[in-house]
């Protein structure tokens, strides 16, 4: 009997792990200042890259980059859901730029080491943070 119940415990476990609930992060493992590069493709073909650095904390962030508005950073709130990180960018900009290049909306979260990789595409345009927590 205490076989069955360990067993039916160890496969609760795993099913929720398979199943993403209590895979992914969480605001408390990304929680950091970060510094790094972002890089836009177009097609393949890159748009430029810059110096970046970001804060995330208590659901807030902020940042800035290297070049003006390549990336608008500045800040505003995120939540995250697994692998996927939600900016809400609320700053208030000019017209003068490419609003795409503002820090809002999905991004996949990824680590690959020490790097922290957010990354968004909409099939032809590719926005890639590669940054590395620095506190």
């Amino acid at each position: 009997m205490k076989a069955i119940k360990i067993f039916s415990i160890v496969g609760m476990i795993w099913g929720l792990t398979a199943c993403g609930i209590m895979g992914g992060f969480n605001e408390e493992g990304l929680k950091g200042r970060y510094e790094g590069t972002f890089q836009r493709t177009i097609d393949g073909n890159s748009e430029g890259e810059a110096e970046v650095w970001i804060v995330l904390e208590g659901g807030n962030f902020n940042g800035s980059s290297e070049q003006r508005n390549f990336p608008a950073i500045c800040a505003g709130s995120y939540s995250i859901s697994r692998s996927t990180i939600k900016f809400s960018n609320t700053c208030f900009f000019t017209a003068d730029f490419d609003w795409t290049l503002i820090l809002a909306g999905d991004f996949r979260v990824e680590r690959s080491g020490e790097e922290l990789i957010l990354s968004k595409s909409d099939g032809v345009t590719v926005d890639r943070y590669r940054l590395v927590r620095k506190d």
